[in-house]
């Protein structure tokens, strides 16, 4: 099984499009055998849910992704978790011990926190996470 973690600086990202890299891990049975990190390709309609169909990802982890990415995923046959902010490591293990929960964030997002945009914290999660 692959999973794709949206990450950023070790710290599962809240916002999927925007993760800066991706860790890609491959896992057999509850064992983690294969590990690669990628540079997020591009933020563009479509291009991270493409790509990650074409690494044959099975799952992808992220705090939240919006409707499109989701209803991609979903035509993909590649399921979508969430997750409140946490290590790409506890996220990681708590999926493989079938226990991951999923995201209580409500990322509404007008343009790029415009006007109308409400992030229930998380943004201040993230940053206490990575030590800022």
């Amino acid at each position: 099984m692959k999973v794709m973690i949206a990450s950023d600086r070790g710290v599962v990202c809240p916002h999927f499009g925007h993760a800066p890299e991706f860790r890609l891990v491959e896992i057999d049975g509850s064992k983690v055998v294969k590990e690669k990190i990628y540079t997020n390709p591009g933020h563009a309609p479509g291009v991270l849910p493409r790509w990650m169909k074409d690494l044959d990802v099975d799952i992808v982890i992220a705090g939240d992704m919006g409707p499109r990415a989701r209803d991609l995923f979903a035509s993909f046959g590649i399921t979508v978790q969430t997750c409140d902010p946490m290590s790409v490591d506890s996220a990681l293990e708590a999926f493989i011990k079938g226990n991951l929960s999923g995201s209580s964030n409500t990322c509404h997002h007008g343009e790029e926190h415009g006007a109308g945009a409400a992030c229930n914290g998380h943004h201040e999660a993230l940053e206490e996470l990575q030590g800022q």
